[in-house]
């Protein structure tokens, strides 16, 4: 078995779209995408050579394949003998050859019988790689009696075709010969089974051709020809099991005729994802008991070859397998009659080569002006595109004696984009009446299972393009970004030809899609977080392109690559694949967040002169803010301060020391990575001044962090409790205000002048000295009053000292009296005078 089966490659015959596939837009818009050849004599030709295989003039393709390609190729000819002589054996056969090598299963044979045409069909599914290709049909004549076999133009002429326009193919040819005698029940023909698989639903041409050839009958008694009987032989395609009787074709010839004949089926049928067996079946009802045989090898072994084919096709396949209802007008004689319904199709973009194939096989019509053998009336059978007949899609039928009542043709046309319609026309000549014809019209009728019209448009290929006004868009971190309306499709000739297109999105992290339901003229081909594949017409493509969103990852920020990439359609069935990426970069922006300060657990207590170790102290920045990178890596400033006391850190590695050193301060500011400022902080060290506890006032420990980068800040305090250590015993005080005596100011030189400074710690506390001879007092009473003088002015001031407080304030109060010589109490001596207030107020 020669089976065949795989994706087809495009075919591309222009250098131009190679440049379109290189560069991601053409440097034309347009490019047409050759996925169909054709050739056919335009004058007779005719055929004198015995026994040589020669060209058929004019009949002749030169193929340039991009990509390795799977191709179809069929031939039809109406082949006729020259002069008309009454009897003879004589034979023409055709063969394709593919650059230079002639191929045995395309051959086909007509035997000369009676001075009337003949239709001759051959096909072939050959892979042919990248490049230059050339395809030929040959013929040969056998035998002297005929003189010459001619090819008319005008009528039926000769079409050699090559079409790809196929995803999925698979075919066998084997080249065994195959024979059988009386097969009254169905039977496989040997060899030509196919099993193919569909992983979707697709829309299947069925497609067998088989010549046979049978022998001559003879009496059992005698060696005489046995007339009057007549063999039935039927084809059918079986899939799963189940015949399917639209491919069913049939011949009935007398035993007293042998001659060369073809069973040839040709349907297009939808077909659901799933696993088939195809298997054609036979069988043969001969009451002369004669053997029927497919002879590939006959002759030189270009003689019969046959195919069994299954091609998936484009969704919009134009195909007819009906036939309407005649309306009983008696008509005049000869007449054309419509067969089938009309096949209506639309060339879109540009200009095209179209393909219009018919296979009427009259032989199957229940009728008895067919059946009669010895008739020799002609039936025709034509093409009528737009309204007008083409003489070149003729094919003629000499009755059933002929052995071959199939009406078959192929043509192939450059047609005009917009609408066109296609009608098969049939007619039986040669004197009949307008009852006759009413009779066999109905007969047509309700044939309509044999009948097969088909469509095949080489595709023309358009250039898309993505539009972006920009190729920056800016988002910020969980917020989805719209994209904007300016992002779109575009085609620089095409623009208002709304032809169908595949879109493709990715993103390399988070996801894309659509805030919007898919109108119904587009469809999701494929879809996961991070792509799309849409396919539709380009003008919707575009509007709903206006509702494509994209989502980041969660506290995700950083660049996105969104890669956009159209192909036409047309192309994109053939081959899946598309040009150059354009890509828009989505810069989604981070939220900033404020560095956090974690305390330390518990408290902090240190007795006076003592020191004190802070653990827990550290920093929380941003943890879930991610980028390609990671975690944010964060640059704080910390600042750090103490009013009483000196502060130490762990550790100066790696920071920068702004203010302080960073041992024995006390105020440091300093800047690094948070994972050093955190080192730093670890084991913070505190050291409260000389003499000083919270018995004076509160201390605490005054934090700032700031994120270098957005500034922003959080500040934190910590309170220090300093534990007294031999301090006098507080004074108890219930009064508003009162006066304290009992200082003593001395100094070496009685001459000197000395410096004081008085200073209550709490806001709602004032002191205030009296004026005394010799000595400058400030004004009073204040929570600070500076005094200078000698010693002994210096005492008897002092001694007038008076603690004022407010009625609401009561608790703790500290009044410190330092003395100095120095103005600037650069060197000094502080004494506390601390108070307990009690409450004076009245509930």
């Amino acid at each position: 078995m020669d089976e065949r089966r795989g994706w087809i490659g495009p075919l591309l015959a222009l250098l131009g779209w190679l440049m379109y596939l290189c560069n991601g837009v053409s440097a034309v818009p347009d490019v047409l995408m050759h996925s169909m050849w054709s050739a056919s004599p335009h004058t007779m030709v005719t055929i004198y050579t015995v026994d040589d295989w020669v060209a058929v003039p004019g009949v002749n393709i030169d193929a340039l394949l991009a990509t390795s390609t799977t191709l179809l190729i069929k031939y039809t000819a109406i082949v006729s003998p020259l002069p008309a002589v009454q009897y003879g054996v004589d034979v023409v056969s055709f063969r394709i050859v593919v650059d230079g090598y002639p191929l045995p299963s395309s051959a086909a044979s007509a035997s000369y019988a009676r001075p009337a045409p003949s239709t001759v069909a051959g096909y072939f599914v050959a892979t042919l790689a990248a490049g230059n290709h050339s395809i030929v049909l040959e013929w040969r004549k056998e035998g002297e009696q005929v003189a010459a076999w001619s090819i008319d133009p005008a009528g039926g002429g000769c079409s050699l075709i090559a079409a790809a326009q196929r995803s999925l193919a698979w075919s066998t040819q084997p080249l065994v010969s195959l024979v059988t005698g009386d097969l009254p029940q169905w039977a496989p023909v040997p060899g030509m089974t196919l099993n193919i698989s569909l992983a979707k639903s697709e829309i299947l041409r069925l497609l067998y051709h088989v010549p046979l050839w049978p022998e001559r009958s003879t009496c059992p008694e005698c060696t005489c020809p046995t007339p009057g009987l007549i063999d039935f032989m039927e084809m059918v395609m079986c899939i799963n099991d189940a015949i399917l009787p639209a491919t069913q074709s049939s011949v009935a010839m007398p035993s007293s005729i042998a001659q060369a004949t073809a069973l040839s089926a040709d349907v297009t049928l939808p077909y659901p994802a799933g696993n088939y067996s195809i298997v054609l079946l036979w069988r043969l009802r001969s009451p002369s008991r004669r053997f029927w045989r497919s002879l590939p090898d006959l002759y030189d072994g270009f003689a019969m070859g046959r195919i069994l084919a299954v091609f998936a096709q484009p969704p919009d396949t134009p195909v007819s397998t009906v036939a309407p209802e005649v309306v009983p007008v008696a008509p005049q004689v000869p007449q054309w009659f419509d067969v089938g319904a009309t096949v209506a199709f639309n060339v879109t973009s540009a200009a095209t080569t179209v393909l219009l194939t018919y296979l009427l096989p009259v032989s199957r019509l229940a009728n008895p002006y067919f059946d009669v053998p010895a008739t020799s009336d002609t039936k025709s059978a034509r093409l009528l595109v737009d309204s007008a007949p083409y003489q070149s899609a003729t094919s003629r039928v000499l009755a059933t004696s002929r052995g071959n009542p199939l009406a078959q043709s192929a043509v192939a046309l450059y047609l005009p984009p917009g609408p066109h319609t296609m009608q098969l026309q049939w007619k039986h000549q040669d004197g009949m009446n307008a009852d006759d014809i009413l009779t066999i019209m109905g007969s047509l009728a309700s044939a309509y299972d044999t009948l097969s019209l088909s469509v095949e448009i080489a595709s023309w290929v358009n250039a898309p393009y993505v539009v972006v006004a920009s190729p920056i868009v800016v988002g910020v971190q969980n917020t989805p970004v719209v994209m904007p309306s300016s992002f779109g499709l575009a085609d620089s000739a095409n623009l208002s030809f709304n032809y169908p297109v595949v879109l493709r999105m990715t993103v390399d992290r988070g996801a894309v899609s659509l805030t919007q339901p898919l109108p119904p003229t587009l469809k999701s081909l494929a879809a996961t977080a991070q792509s799309l594949l849409l396919s539709g017409p380009i003008v919707d493509m575009t509007a709903t392109l206006a509702s494509v969103t994209y989502v980041p990852p969660l506290n995700w920020f950083g660049a996105v690559t969104l890669s956009l990439q159209v192909q036409d359609a047309t192309l994109y069935n053939v081959e899946p694949s598309f040009p150059a990426s354009v890509n828009i970069s989505i810069e989604i922006a981070r939220v900033p967040v404020a560095p956090m300060i974690a305390m330390p657990l518990g408290s902090t207590v240190v007795a006076e002169g003592a020191t004190v170790v802070l653990h827990g102290l550290h920093i929380v920045g941003d943890v879930v803010s991610t980028s390609v990178n990671g975690l944010v890596p964060q640059i704080v400033a910390v600042a750090l301060s103490v009013s009483d006391g000196l502060l130490t850190l762990a550790s100066t590695a790696n920071l920068t020391l702004t203010m302080g050193t960073g041992a024995g301060d006390p105020m440091i500011h300093f800047s690094g990575s948070i994972s050093d400022v955190n080192v730093a902080l670890a084991a913070l060290t505190y050291v409260p001044d000389y003499d000083f506890n919270s018995r004076q006032h509160v201390e605490s420990l005054e934090m700032a962090v700031t994120d270098t980068e957005t500034n922003l800040t959080s500040t934190a305090s910590w309170p220090i409790v300093v534990t007294d250590v031999n301090d006098p015993a507080t004074i108890a005080l219930s009064q508003l205000q009162a006066q304290l005596q009992g200082f003593l100011v001395s100094y070496s030189d009685t001459a000197t002048t000395l410096y004081v400074r008085l200073r209550a710690f709490s806001a709602k506390g004032a002191v205030q000295l009296t004026s005394t001879p010799g000595a400058a007092i400030s004004s009073v009473p204040a929570a600070m009053v500076t005094a200078s003088g000698t010693a002994t002015a210096l005492q008897t001031a002092l001694n007038t000292l008076t603690y004022f407080r407010s009625p609401t304030y009561f608790g703790s109060e500290v009044v410190a009296v330092e003395a100095s010589a120095d103005a600037t109490f650069s060197a000094s001596q502080v004494t506390f005078l601390q108070f307990s207030l009690s409450n004076t107020t009245t509930t």
